[in-house]
């Protein structure tokens, strides 16, 4: 692997790890440490030495955070997924909507302007 390629990758799964930590969903989270681990796993194996340390040490940084956002995650999958459940068993009925009637004379004190003379 190139060096030049393989510091990207790092430096790429560096910024997933910040995004993660900024974002403010589990699941978003969660995803993005996931994407942030899969992007460092070749420069880890195939970098340089400096290169594959940092990596190594993203790559047990990402684990680490999704494995500690993964209770909030599953909690918010199943919030969801019962709020999914719960949606599909309500029926919704449908009203028939009818517009107002328009005044039929406009009035002196909602938005004319009377002028008197005299």
């Amino acid at each position: 692997m190139k060096p030049e390629s393989a510091r990207a990758f790092a430096c790429v799964s560096a910024i997933f790890i910040l995004v993660g930590l900024l974002v403010m969903s589990p699941s978003g989270a969660f995803a993005s440490f996931g994407i942030a681990a899969l992007l460092v796993i070749a420069p880890a194996a195939f970098g340089k030495k400096r290169v594959r340390v940092v990596s190594i040490l993203l790559l047990i940084g990402s684990l680490v955070l999704a494995i500690s956002y993964y209770p909030a995650y599953e909690r918010e999958r199943n919030r969801l997924k019962q709020h999914q459940k719960e949606g599909a068993a309500v029926t919704t009925k449908t009203t028939e909507f009818t517009w107002p009637e328009p005044p039929t004379h406009p009035s002196p004190s909602r938005g004319c302007i009377v002028i008197e003379s005299g």
